[in-house]
Formats: structure tokens, sequence, C-alpha cells
């Protein structure tokens, strides 16, 4: 008899209504890599590099923001994570601030957003600053 009393207890926790998981969940990413050097090549180690892509949405866009710092070689690898939106090319923009080195922006870049994971594409880039 016990069996039969806990039953409707049972499906009537099932039946509470909470939040609402979404059935179709997933992440998109973007990547950007590249260098930083000085004029006559020499790579730039330590510099915060910025990026900022702005996903395109029908009201305006949602700006996806990644930050690091150059290794030794002057290199940096940035990623976007976001997560239920569709795949797309978002306008880049690239920061630059290094220690000697005036502030740096670079702009006209895309940046493939996808659901693929890692990112099958990789926005490429040489970033030159100057004293």
């Amino acid at each position: 008899m016990v069996r039969f009393r806990s039953l409707p207890i049972l499906l009537a926790l099932g039946a509470c209504s909470g939040p609402e998981i979404p059935e179709d969940l997933f992440s998109l990413q973007g990547a950007v890599a590249g260098t930083v050097r000085t004029a006559a090549q020499a790579p730039v180690v330590g510099a915060t590099v910025t990026a900022t892509a702005q996903y395109p949405l029908g009201s305006g866009s949602f700006p996806l923001v990644a930050s690091g710092l150059t290794d030794t070689a002057g290199r940096f690898r940035l990623l976007f994570t976001a997560g239920n939106l569709a795949d797309t090319l978002a306008p880049l923009v690239l920061h630059v601030v290094a220690s000697g080195f005036a502030p740096h922006d670079t702009s006209g870049l895309l940046v493939r957003i996808s659901r693929v994971l890692p990112p099958r594409d990789t926005t490429h880039v040489v970033i030159t600053v100057a004293p």
C-alpha cells in the first residue's frame, strides 16, 4: 500500500513546472590568430590584443570580446564564444597596446562564428606597431 501512496507524490513532483530548458543548446566559436611585430619585423612580446567581433542582429549587433597577451614570438590566438546564435561572418576590430609603442587599431576584418568546435576557420592577421 505504501508504494501506491508514493506514486501520486512522484507524479506530482514530475509535473511541477520550472524554467524551461531549450531543447537545442549549442555553443558557437570564432578564432583570430596572428602576430604583433615592429616595422623591422621583430616580435612584440607581452602586447595586449583585444578583439571585438560585432555579431550582426536584426536590431544592431552583439559584441563578442576576447583578449590576451602575445607570447615570446609575438603570437596570439583568441577565441570568441557565444551560444544559441546562427553561424555568421562578423566584422572584427583588433586593438593592440604594447609598452613603448603607440596603441594600434585594425579594422576591416571578418571572423567566422560557427557551431564547429574548435573553429575550422581562423582569421589570421599580422599587426605592425610603431613607437
